[in-house]
């Protein structure tokens, strides 16, 4: 894979996750059932140490290297 792949694959798992975020958000707020706080809770606790993570060191390296060798880094 190219770095500009790589970066664009990242992107898009991050939107999706961000999405995922987002109607569990909605659900909290609208449909959840009673007594499902704390696993609600847990699960958006999760996503978000996914989506505030950095990519792996190897991942972080390639896109700064092809950023760059394209002027942009």
């Amino acid at each position: 894979m190219t770095a500009l792949t790589d970066l664009l694959a990242y992107q898009r798992q991050t939107e999706a996750l961000s999405q995922v975020m987002g109607r569990l958000g909605w659900d909290q707020e609208t449909v959840m059932p009673r007594g499902a706080t704390e696993q609600r809770a847990e699960e958006m606790a999760a996503l978000e140490a996914v989506l505030h993570r950095p990519p792996d060191r190897p991942a972080r390296g390639r896109l700064a290297v092809g950023g760059r060798r394209h002027g942009t880094g």
